[in-house]
């Protein structure tokens, strides 16, 4: 989804950005200048970035153990 119309950044270049160690919209604008033209588009980097860094929920039980397995072996 385009994120930064100004220069046609998409949530996946701004993930992408969050992966790489961007924490702040200013970190990413200098990576890929999203939020740095008119910065109508900087609240939704910053849900971006929020939903980039919540942790992904444990998966436990049979499920999970033969998966790790079926990696493993």
């Amino acid at each position: 989804m385009l994120i930064c119309h100004c220069h046609g950044v998409t949530d996946r270049t701004i993930k992408a950005c969050a992966m790489d160690g961007a924490r702040t919209v200013a970190q990413v604008g200098r990576r890929c200048g999203a939020g740095t033209g008119c910065g109508g588009c900087v609240g939704a980097i910053r849900d971006v970035l929020l939903s980039a860094r919540r942790p992904l929920p444990m998966v436990s039980g049979p499920v999970a153990a033969s998966a790790v397995l079926a990696v493993a072996g």
